[in-house]
């Protein structure tokens, strides 16, 4: 039933569906405003139904069972969905719908209910959890940054941009329809570098999106090569190869 539970009639296109700094590629390129796009958009929502009722039945067995309330629970996900935005679909361009994923903790004993707005990376999952459990862990790629959530203070200094990858499997990085690339995010700006069939990031760039986070939360004015953001540009490409060399 969740199939057709919402209307296509009653959803609406983004409104960057059709941006001139579009990505082009095979993976969602040339989308045109047709219905096609509204039905998957109401069956995507439709899953999200179905998620969100077996959720509710899990919570009601913790409750039956009386652990619910020490029971840490994470909603999250691998990544977002284009959905029409950039004249895209899928998840394979290195744009905000993208990468911006739920990650949302049930742990009452812990903290109050906080919207916390720093950016956060599937990366530091792992030991936010540990964290909050309070469990000791060996380093990796990761940060533990249970401190957004429980308000306590952190107990080393942590990067707060975020870095972010993408390559699809085969002999050569972007192999495939989709093409890889890589970028960082930082609070007040994101810059996403598209790759060719390389994944040197002097020879293999193929396009540069810079975006103000703040301004412009739909990334529709590409800052990329215009006056007075060379600076900027280079220190967030800096960024990019330095941390990639780190890892």
């Amino acid at each position: 039933p969740y199939n057709s539970m919402v209307d296509p009639a009653k959803l609406s296109y983004p409104k960057s569906i059709f941006p001139a700094n579009l990505i082009n590629q095979k993976n969602g390129s040339a989308l045109k405003p047709e219905a096609k796009l509204l039905k998957d958009k109401a069956q995507y929502l439709g899953m999200v139904l179905l998620l969100d009722e077996y959720v509710g039945q899990l919570v009601e067995k913790l409750k039956a069972d009386g652990v619910y309330d020490n029971t840490i629970i994470v909603f999250t996900a691998d990544h977002g969905e284009m959905m029409g935005a950039h004249g895209c679909k899928g998840k394979a361009v290195p744009y905000h719908e993208a990468y911006h994923i739920p990650f949302i903790v049930h742990a009452p004993k812990l903290y109050s209910p906080k919207v916390v707005n720093e950016i956060y990376s599937n990366l530091d999952f792992k030991s936010t959890i540990a964290g909050l459990l309070k469990l000791d862990e060996k380093p990796n790629h990761g940060s533990d940054k249970s401190y957004l959530i429980t308000g306590a203070k952190p107990k080393k200094t942590i990067d707060k941009n975020i870095y972010i990858d993408f390559a699809k499997g085969g002999k050569d990085v972007g192999e495939g329809d989709d093409k890889p690339h890589v970028g960082v995010i930082t609070p007040e700006y994101w810059l996403g570098v598209s790759l060719a069939k390389s994944n040197n990031l002097v020879t293999g760039i193929e396009t540069v999106l810079l975006f103000d986070r703040q301004a412009d939360p739909l990334q529709l004015n590409n800052l990329y090569g215009t006056k007075g953001q060379e600076k900027r540009s280079k220190e967030l490409l800096k960024l990019i190869t330095d941390e990639f060399k780190r890892v």
